[in-house]
């Protein structure tokens, strides 16, 4: 079972017992995008922090850098993410990484778009794919590509997961 957050809380749980069939996963994301599109959530920093306690206290960790945005500089801005990130965790410890980009449903997509009319993210021109909304494939190639390919300077292949 994997359980995801943003959270920097980890002392909520921190007096129960690690167990094997148990991931937790913490979205990962630079500060800049936090700071506009994750409002009321922990600066990455402090959600490193949590990160540091849990796998201290023996757990598995997933890394989620998912969604990956498109936004201006998204390269610079994720690749710096990836080095803070593994500034502080060495990437042996960590159990997994996951990548993905941003998407949602097609009904999801003309919801937000009526209340967040003037929103950045919702500008892209996505394309439909079976009823799931996303960048274009080119697009998505070169974004996960890119942020891999900064993944891979402290953690192995294996544990990247697309």
């Amino acid at each position: 079972m994997e359980i995801r957050t943003k959270s920097a809380n980890f002392n909520l749980i921190c007096d129960l017992i690690p167990d094997d069939n148990i991931i937790l996963a913490w979205t990962l994301s630079p500060n800049e995008i936090i700071k506009e599109f994750e409002k009321n959530t922990p600066p990455l920093e402090k959600r490193l922090l949590s990160i540091r306690e849990a796998i201290d206290k023996g757990w598995k960790v997933r890394l989620c850098f998912d969604p990956i945005l498109c936004v201006k500089n998204y390269e610079t801005l994720y690749r710096q993410c990836v080095k803070v990130t593994f500034d502080f965790l060495e990437g042996r410890e960590v159990f997994e990484v996951s990548l993905g980009v941003f998407r949602l449903s097609k009904e999801y997509l003309k919801t937000m778009k009526k209340l967040r009319r003037n929103s950045k993210i919702l500008a892209y021109p996505f394309e439909d794919n079976e009823g799931s909304c996303t960048y274009s494939e080119k697009h998505i190639k070169k974004m996960i590509d890119s942020v891999k390919e900064e993944l891979l300077k402290y953690i192995e292949i294996d544990k990247i997961y697309i």
